[in-house]
């Protein structure tokens, strides 16, 4: 295999972990990319606590960086929508560059987003290149395997996650409902039960990609959203904004699916801002009903971390994944 040669683009709190855990195993990062005016043309030491300057600078200058560094794989963390993403993901395929993505929706792209989807899989076929999704549904999928394989026989699979949203960045929070009023919410998701169309459903993609990874295929789906509400005035660092009493911080989703094979799977996932300061630790809980029960709580969860790592730790198996818009269950195990 040639050297891997990676270029990021997205420089947030995800990007910036990228970018740490790929400096802590000596990857060869060529260039980095982002829009913010604080952190142009600044070493992307300054982003991740590295006293001595790396030589790459932060640019907004994709197609050149492209043609000019020369990269293998491209890291995308800038957004949790293909629409968002597709752009820079044509830019790359079409040189016959692997892309890695933390976008939710890329995690299991057909149904919500499956013109754009089947258009960069065809672009991706054509130049011998893979797109994934990945991130904290890396941990998530082999972590449930790995349970299920000590269980003879599943009823229910159920996922229960508590997630802090100022540990992730703005689009994540947006997505979430977080600032909103409450009939502002209520608007957004009024469909939540049909076929959404307008409404960030991020949930799903994530729980389908998880069923796909235990080996079985979605038979009927439904899912539910109901705001989190501020008790008094909260402070959100993602949103940079004061959130007032009785607007939405954030929501609860829940997901649950049918499979043909006869399993339930199930996610309830709370994403919200705590407030300025609170440095809250995510929280996770793996329960399986089913012979024999088996139940897992993770009392300690860093989800960006993980979703970063999640997004490191797949940079040399994309080069043995099949080509195209891929799952991650397509990938080696």
């Amino acid at each position: 295999m040639s050297k891997i040669r990676v270029i990021h683009i997205g420089c947030g709190n995800i990007g910036k972990g990228v970018l740490r855990y790929m400096k802590q195993r000596n990857m060869e990062i060529v260039a980095a990319i982002d829009n913010n005016p604080a952190i142009l043309n600044k070493d992307i030491a300054g982003l991740i606590g590295l006293d001595e300057p790396t030589g790459i600078k932060v640019t907004d200058n994709l197609e050149a960086a492209l043609e000019e560094s020369k990269p293998t794989v491209a890291m995308i963390t800038t957004s949790s929508f293909i629409r968002d993403i597709k752009e820079a993901s044509i830019q790359c395929l079409s040189r016959g560059i692997h892309v890695i993505t933390s976008a939710e929706e890329a995690c299991y792209p057909w149904d919500c987003a499956p013109e754009d989807s089947k258009e960069l899989d065809e672009l991706a076929k054509a130049h011998n290149a893979t797109i994934v999704g990945s991130g904290n549904n890396n941990m998530y999928n082999n972590a449930l395997r790995g349970f299920a394989s000590g269980i003879n026989r599943i009823d229910t699979m159920t996922i229960t996650d508590i997630h802090n949203l100022d540990n992730f960045g703005p689009h994540l929070a947006q997505s979430q409902g977080a600032g909103l009023t409450v009939e502002e919410f209520n608007a957004m998701f009024a469909n939540a039960g049909e076929q959404m169309k307008d409404a960030p459903d991020l949930i799903t993609p994530f729980l389908k990609s998880t069923v796909s990874t235990m080996g079985w295929t979605v038979k009927n789906e439904s899912k539910s959203f109901e705001p989190c509400i501020a008790e008094e005035d909260v402070y959100s660092t993602a949103l940079d904004t004061l959130i007032p009493k009785g607007r939405c911080i954030g929501m609860t989703t829940t997901i649950t699916i049918e499979t043909n094979e006869g399993p339930v799977a199930k996610i309830q996932i709370q994403t919200r801002t705590f407030g300025k300061g609170v440095n809250k630790p995510g929280y996770t809980s793996w329960s399986f009903k089913g012979d024999p029960d088996l139940k897992a709580d993770v009392v300690e969860l860093h989800a960006s971390e993980h979703t970063s790592a999640g997004l490191v730790n797949r940079i040399e198996d994309v080069f043995v994944s099949p080509r195209g818009f891929i799952l991650l269950s397509d990938m080696p195990k």
